[in-house]
């Protein structure tokens, strides 16, 4: 199974061949012999032979000379042929090289395969067989390919027996071994780093030995593989009939067992000079061997019937008690599986719900209740159509969740559920198949979380950006158009989005007439006035936006027929179903109104709110526009603006300093205007912002810019940051050279709070779902995961783990005379002091109730956790006071050890449960140790027995 070969491999290969070849006629042998001499003196210069160092095979001295049996059987034919050989030492990937770029003619030793044979040219005969012997250290006892896991082995860079298509690379991969290979340019390095404890084991030539590196430290282990014949390898333009010479006469060797050829294997391989037995042993051993054959055929035949029916009973048995211990297996873990399970589903704070392939409802979590408010009882057996918001959405969603792709399933989506108190909410749902082994839907496991608060904090933030980006445009507008007509249709255009309005009119007041002037209105209120200028003009002010303009107070109106403010509009114009004002007034004086109607959805606080912004925003750009006839009139009308602006408003110099300031400014930031007088911009700039408004300023100094904006922090007076969204625009002179910048800040403060809560809320979640809610400590979920890196670290080091599970005696009595309040606060107290016992690297989680586990790593011997565990219970017995009482808490502690008690995490927390309910039985306030034979023995404080330990 492993890729054992026996040693006997070329030596019975060899007895056969001499077993064939001498039935060969004499005179058959002599005619070849003949046709072949004269040797082939092919080449013109000297052969360029490569070497390296395999022996016995190939190898060269400390002068480069080279040696072994392959060098001596070419000197051998070339002595024949009349061929001068020049040996090029070097390491095998550099004689590969070497021979790939013709820079020698050929190099003698080097296993045939078919990818080889597309860049060489091989000998048709090969030399000898040869395969691959894993060596290892005496004390490692590697005896299996399997034994190699986590093992760091030696090989030969680019050698067949490590990289070839049956080569020990392919096997570890095979068998999906975790094997560390360390490339080394020769046997000699791959044997010194085995020998010098470097690695576990090396890969070489089963010709290769100890010998080589002088050392009886190391062994041959049974592993050998990928056996490959050796051939002689010349360059793909060599001439072929170099190749021709040596296969004759290495044919003709072969043939004679008493030639050459076999004298060189006795020396090189078997250790023995040329010896053969004589000729006619082999008739008299094969005329045995027939007889004995005969004899052992006819005893083997009836013992054969015989086995064969026992191996066909053994293993019918075997097999019967193979799947009795299966089934044993698969229902213990099937118990625990179960445990988990239920430990997992009451854990997970969203509803969590699984159904059969019916969608009817088998198991649900107890957040249900919070989330929908049913009991998990009563969900039992419902469809889960009970959840939906409607009939039609069930139907709707169980249609779509089946055509959906894999990606699809495994992405989370929102649908609208309904309470038990009929009060319908956004759910976000993540649903997974649950399948068979087979592949068989078996049911469907729903995760359901309410999104309300988190879709009302969203929309909030959306509509914030919203605004915020309608006041910049409109901001820049102020500071850069000249046209009251391109003002409005951006309000109205702005105004309609937002509030999602069909209909609305900007207009201002004409101070000298009173009347109304209407230069933008929607599409629809342009058709029925049935004004071909766009412009429209009111003499009389009717109806609710009449009483806006009339009372200078702004109306938010849902049923305007039922309103009384609603009457006098004439005959003909748009019907309003929901109606939007608001007066545009500037000092005091009424500039303007700006109207909305007929959304389709009721308008609330926050439309009203927008709509008041945008009507002082009109206001100030009427009153902007107004004056711009008159230089002083317009400065002085900018000044009112500037004061009366709900925005902060600033003018700034190219270097920073404040010009003016405005009283939203002012309080933005909590300074006066004499004291902004003293600051600059960098002033009240938070530090890591400064960078940011640094190169703002360069860029308009440089001219690149005149308007930019953007976020930022300021640091307000009473030492709190705040934020603002800043729009500055520059004002320039006839040069282009910027004169002062006018700038406009947006306390965007409470956006950018809710966005923060949001996050620390999304990190809250993560915390709660790994941690215990009651001690903080690690709950079960996190727990194992640190177990299992634990567990990885400690078999790549081959170091120890030990789990100590306990809970603490009589709890319950704890409970039932002070209260759960008291239980908790012991649990807490506990917690603070397994916390104050154990070093960083180790961890302590809460597995529910009163257990506890504590996972030591990296120990060194038994005695540590005897010592660990020692603390642990004189520090749990210390005495402790709550709700004024005191008393003492005891415990008791089961071990289990890693790897000795188990390779997984729930068996070693399986046994070490084991372990605990034992100490209980055996008292109390002790600790033991897990014992395979079910049988620990309690030992008296300070004991070290290494198997079982306990204290009085």
């Amino acid at each position: 199974m492993f890729f054992n070969f026996g040693e006997s491999f070329f030596h019975g290969n060899r007895m056969g061949t001499v077993k064939i070849l001498v039935k060969i006629p004499r005179i058959l042998i002599s005619l070849v012999m003949v046709l072949s001499a004269g040797g082939l003196a092919l080449a013109d210069g000297p052969l360029r032979v490569g070497v390296y160092q395999n022996l016995p095979l190939i190898g060269f001295d400390k002068s480069g000379a080279g040696q072994g049996l392959l060098v001596e059987l070419l000197a051998h034919i070339a002595e024949q042929e009349n061929w001068t050989l020049e040996y090029v030492p070097g390491s095998w990937d550099e004689s590969l090289t070497r021979l790939e770029t013709g820079r020698i003619d050929l190099l003698p030793a080097i296993a045939h395969t078919p990818e080889r044979e597309k860049q060489y040219r091989f000998s048709s005969e090969s030399v000898i067989s040869t395969w691959g012997q894993v060596w290892s250290r005496h004390e490692e006892n590697i005896q299996s390919i399997l034994d190699l896991e986590g093992k760091s082995v030696a090989v030969l860079a680019g050698d067949i027996h490590y990289l070839g298509p049956n080569g020990l690379k392919e096997l570890a991969k095979k068998f999906s071994l975790k094997v560390n290979f360390v490339e080394f340019a020769d046997f000699d390095g791959v044997l010194n780093a085995v020998r010098d404890g470097r690695v576990e084991a090396g890969l070489v030539s089963r010709f290769f030995s100890q010998e080589s590196v002088g050392s009886s430290v190391i062994e041959k282990t049974t592993i050998v593989l990928n056996p490959v014949s050796v051939h002689v390898a010349f360059t793909a333009t060599a001439d072929p009939q170099l190749k021709t010479a040596f296969d004759n006469h290495l044919h003709q060797l072969k043939t004679d067992p008493h030639s050459y050829y076999y004298q060189l294997l006795g020396k090189w391989i078997s250790g023995e000079e040329g010896y053969r037995p004589p000729a006619w042993l082999s008739h008299v051993l094969r005329l045995l061997m027939v007889s004995l054959a005969v004899l052992i055929a006819v005893t083997v035949f009836s013992r054969i019937q015989v086995r064969r029916s026992l191996r066909e009973i053994s293993r019918k048995n075997s097999l019967l008690e193979d799947e009795i211990a299966e089934r044993r297996q698969a229902q213990k873990e099937l118990a625990r599986q179960t445990i988990f399970f239920e430990a997992a589903l009451n854990s997970v704070p969203d509803g969590l719900v699984l159904c059969n392939t019916d969608r009817e409802i088998v198991r649900c979590n107890p957040a249900m209740t919070r989330v929908f408010g049913f009991q998990p009882e009563d969900l039992l057996g419902q469809k889960t159509a009970i959840f939906y918001a409607s009939l039609e959405e069930y139907e709707r969603q169980g249609q779509l969740r089946f055509n959906l792709t894999a990606e699809q399933k495994s992405q989370p989506y929102v649908v609208n559920y309904r309470r038990k108190d009929g009060s319908v909410f956004p759910g976000e749902t993540l649903g997974t198949t649950v399948c068979s082994e087979e592949g068989e839907v078996l049911g469907y496991l729903g995760v359901m979380r309410d999104i309300t608060a988190r879709n009302r904090s969203q929309e909030a933030l959306q509509w914030e950006l919203k605004v915020n980006r309608a006041m910049a445009e409109i901001g820049r507008l102020l500071l850069n158009s000249s046209s009251i007509e391109e003002i409005s249709n951006v309000m109205l255009a702005e105004a309609k989005n937002l509030t999602g309005s069909l209909h609305g009119f900007v207009g201002f007041v004409d101070p000298r007439s009173g009347d109304l002037v209407c230069s933008t209105m929607s599409r629809d209120v342009w058709e029925t006035c049935r004004v071909p200028d766009k412009t429209y003009v009111f003499h009389s002010f009717k109806g609710l936006w009449g009483w806006v303009l009339t009372h200078r107070q702004p109306i938010l109106c849902n049923d305007p027929e039922t309103d009384h403010r609603s009457t006098g509009i004439p005959g003909g114009h748009v019907a309003i179903r929901r109606f939007l004002g608001a007066p545009a007034i500037a000092d005091g004086a009424l500039m303007g109104v700006l109207a909305l109607a007929n959304s389709d959805r009721d308008y609330h606080a926050k439309d009203l709110e927008l709509l008041e912004r945008l009507a002082s925003v009109y206001a100030l750009a009427v009153q902007h526009m107004r004056a711009a006839d008159a230089v002083r009139e317009s400065e002085e009308r900018f000044r009112t603006i500037f004061e009366h602006a709900g925005a902060g408003m600033n003018t700034i110099d190219i270097d920073g300093r404040f010009l003016q300031v405005n009283p939203a400014f002012c309080r933005f930031v909590g300074y006066s205007p004499e004291e902004l007088q003293a600051f600059d911009v960098n002033d009240l700039t938070h530090p890591d912002d400064r960078e940011m408004t640094r190169i703002n300023f360069i860029e308009v100094q440089e001219g690149q810019r005149r308007f930019f904006d953007y976020e930022k922090r300021f640091l307000h007076r009473s030492g709190r940051v705040v934020w603002g969204y800043v729009t500055t625009a520059w004002m320039v002179d006839d040069d282009g050279r910027p004169l002062y910048g006018v700038g406009l800040v947006q306390d965007i403060t409470e956006r950018k709070m809710a966005e923060t809560r949001l996050q620390e809320n999304e990190e809250r979640f993560k915390y709660l779902a790994h941690h215990d809610s009651l001690t903080g400590l690690p709950n079960r979920l996190l727990f194992t995961d640190r177990l299992k890196h634990a567990m990885r670290k400690a078999r790549r080091a081959g170091s120890m783990l030990a789990l100590l599970f306990f809970d603490l005696d009589r709890f319950k009595s704890i409970n039932d005379s002070l209260g759960h309040d008291a239980g908790d606060q012991v649990l807490q107290a506990v917690a603070s002091r397994l916390l104050a016992l154990v070093r960083e690297a180790d961890t302590v989680a809460r597995f529910g109730g009163d257990e506890f586990i504590v996972l030591l790593e990296d120990i060194q011997a038994v005695t540590d956790v005897e010592t660990r565990a020692n603390k642990i219970l004189d520090a749990l017995a210390k005495p402790m006071t709550v709700k004024g009482q005191g008393f003492t808490v005891t415990s008791s502690i089961g071990i289990s050890l890693f790897p000795a008690n188990g390779e997984d995490g729930e068996t070693l927390i399986g046994r070490a449960d084991d372990a605990m309910f034992r100490a209980k039985e055996r008292g109390r306030n002790l600790f033991l140790f897990y014992d395979s034979e079910l049988a620990p023995i309690a030992s008296e404080p300070g004991s070290t027995d290494g198997t079982s330990l306990g204290r009085a």
